[in-house]
């Protein structure tokens, strides 16, 4: 008897199953549906909002630029934003977006000081070498002239020649573009640290007034 009543409620669950099998494929896909709808929806609401994250941020940025930057001559300089910077040329040379078409050896700078000059230009970008590739400047260092020629990349700070041994050159002076080369006279690149002898010339090292690795929005000369 409970064997034939086992068998009736299997064969009835069993057709139960026949008879609903449609509408439960139909109820789980929408089910899933639902679910995958959503997820899509939270994805895009996601996406949407890490764009505006990243919007704000950047006109945080670009306003922080613009105020920084004041202290230039709006008609004579050009904004200008990296757009291209190579991590394993990165103290050589940089790619940035511009407004206008600016001039091979225009001087490049942002608000601490001169980082490079123009290399290759058209009407929307501008290749710039870097001061700290090794650019060889004509600086002033306090009352004395010398030539900018190297960068230490372990320490992080220039090396000026040129200056006769003779010559008084003291930590801490202010060392600026001289004007001798086809260049602005008086655009910041930092203070001296350490001066040595060697042979007939002082050897002088220069913290640079610019943090090389961070760069975001600078300007270029127009002349």
């Amino acid at each position: 008897m409970n064997k034939m009543r086992r068998l009736l409620t299997a064969i009835a669950i069993l057709l139960i199953l026949v008879i609903l099998h449609n509408p439960l494929i139909y109820a789980i896909a929408n089910v899933q549906t639902f679910f995958r709808e959503n997820n899509k929806s939270d994805a895009y609401f996601e996406a949407y909002r890490n764009r505006i994250d990243q919007l704000e941020r950047e006109l945080s940025t670009y306003e922080k630029a613009q105020e920084n930057l004041k202290l230039y001559d709006r008609s004579s300089y050009i904004l200008a934003k990296i757009a291209i910077r190579n991590i394993y040329d990165l103290y050589d040379y940089l790619v940035v977006n511009t407004d206008a078409l600016v001039e091979e050896g225009n001087a490049v700078l942002n608000e601490d000081g001169l980082v490079g000059f123009v290399d290759e230009a058209n009407k929307m970008t501008a290749k710039v070498s870097l001061l700290t590739s090794g650019l060889k400047t004509s600086v002033k260092v306090g009352e004395n002239y010398g030539i900018l020629s190297e960068y230490d990349r372990e320490k992080g700070e220039f090396v000026v020649h040129n200056i006769d041994n003779y010559k008084v050159v003291n930590v801490g002076e202010e060392v600026l573009t001289s004007g001798l080369q086809n260049t602005t006279a008086g655009l910041k690149i930092g203070r001296v640290s350490s001066v040595q002898v060697q042979g007939i010339e002082n050897v002088v090292r220069v913290k640079p007034y610019v943090d090389f690795d961070n760069l975001n929005y600078l300007i270029i000369e127009a002349k």
